[in-house]
């Protein structure tokens, strides 16, 4: 015995439908649809609905497809501008509707937020301009407690104990086994626990932090040159599980694990404290696999896989304005250190010496490796802004005349070298 299919009617059809019925009073409470026709009303700078934006919204949809005959396209028609002009009336000023758009939150949670806000408008001046980092825990606890107010942004799985102590720890960078042993009493399972990180951390609660952020610049007149660095990487700390924005820089940019990234990044602030994002890059750049592997202990695979990384990420800057190898020459570079570099005191005789440019094949960590020698012994490696440049020409036939300049001694191991010109390829 055969069945017909029963139709389907797509979820834009039914709320409308419903709406245009009046079984939806209240658009402003909680439509499921307040957010995107929020987006559409800001994105077209209207204050008006009409019959013309309807019409051009709704021909192309699936639910007008849908429509078996011109009464439900009215209901359809009807319910779309019934949504829309509720929400001009909810928020008639244009420069607020724009300030909620932006957050792709439904309107109850921006009116929330904006209720929030104005109830704290002197504590979040101060905390959402403050560059010393002080404030970061304040303005967390602050901005969280305002999330669990949404009924929009609520954890995925209640848990008995705080919500600000666990986000507190997690973006200390605990695991998840830590959070467990110290919510031992407040939480049945390690896999409700990892839900609330990956659902409600990794996803809904940065999105409504966000949103809170952006509000609170329109509501309190703030730029966003006035926020603070922790204010505007707040719902990225959040996500990643981290405490400062080089750690999101590191973790954004692919570092394998939250406790390597905190780690480069506490290194990187200890050598240029108060450096920017392209600062980190060209500090990534100039760190070799091997500095990776004795400075934070990494053995392979993860060696190789970060190896990998920093070669994607930090293209020498000879690149951006590359010429031809020619261009750059000549150059005067300073070694760095090789596992079978063996120079002592008695190198200032090398000064003046000519200097053979080999290809590294042995080194897994760096495909463009190349090493400098005299008589045999093993000077250095070539860095890596230059050797990026250099690796390809010695593969492609060419070789390179290069002398030492400086020797090593007591007080300084390194070998200062200048390469002067090359020989065209002799294939």
């Amino acid at each position: 015995m055969r069945f017909a299919p029963e139709p389907m009617q797509s979820a834009l059809a039914s709320y409308l439908t419903r709406l245009s019925t009046d079984r939806i009073t209240d658009v402003s409470a909680g439509g499921p649809l307040d957010a995107e026709i929020l987006a559409l009303l800001v994105e077209e700078s209207l204050s008006e609905v009409t019959d013309e934006w309807i019409e051009s919204l709704l021909s192309d949809t699936l639910a007008f497809t849908q429509s078996s005959n011109e009464e439900v396209r009215s209901r359809l028609r009807l319910g779309l501008k019934r949504a829309s002009s509720r929400i001009l009336e909810s928020v008639p000023d244009a420069d607020t509707r724009k300030a909620f758009g932006l957050t792709g939150l439904m309107l109850t949670t921006c009116r929330s937020f904006e209720e929030h806000v104005g109830n704290h408008k002197d504590e979040l001046s101060g905390l959402l301009c403050d560059e010393s980092g002080r404030s970061r825990a304040v303005l967390t606890r602050l901005i969280l407690s305002a999330c669990l107010s949404s009924e929009q942004l609520q954890p995925p799985r209640p848990f008995a104990g705080s919500y600000a102590e666990l986000l507190e720890l997690w973006m200390s960078g605990a695991e998840i086994s830590g959070l467990r042993a110290f919510f031992e009493e407040h939480s049945d399972s390690s896999e409700d626990l990892g839900k609330i990180v990956a659902q409600w951390f990794g996803y809904l609660l940065p999105w409504g932090m966000a949103g809170y952020v952006q509000i609170a610049k329109h509501v309190l007149g703030l730029s966003d040159d006035q926020l603070s660095t922790d204010s505007r990487m707040l719902p990225s700390m959040v996500r990643y599980g981290v405490a400062s924005s080089e750690d999101v820089w590191a973790m954004s940019l692919g570092v394998p694990s939250r406790r390597l990234a905190i780690a480069m990044s506490s290194r990187f602030a200890s050598v240029l404290p108060g450096g920017d994002l392209r600062s980190f890059l060209t500090w990534l750049g100039e760190l070799r696999a091997e500095d990776v592997s004795d400075t934070f202990g990494l053995r392979t695979p993860l060696l190789e896989e970060v190896a990998l990384l920093l070669s994607r990420i930090s293209p020498s800057p000879l690149l951006r304005s590359y010429q031809g190898i020619e261009a750059i020459l000549p150059v005067d570079i300073t070694l760095a250190p090789h596992p079978g570099s063996k120079v002592a005191s008695s190198a200032r005789a090398l000064v003046g010496g000519s200097v053979d440019l080999v290809r590294d094949f042995d080194n897994y960590l760096d495909r463009n490796a190349v090493t400098a020698s005299q008589n045999g012994q093993i000077l250095g490696q070539v860095p890596k802004r230059l050797s990026q440049l250099l690796g390809p020409e010695l593969d492609a036939g060419r070789s390179f005349s290069a002398r030492v300049t400086k020797a090593a001694h007591v007080d300084d191991a390194s070998v200062g070298i200048s390469i002067a010109s090359s020989s065209s390829s002799s294939i």
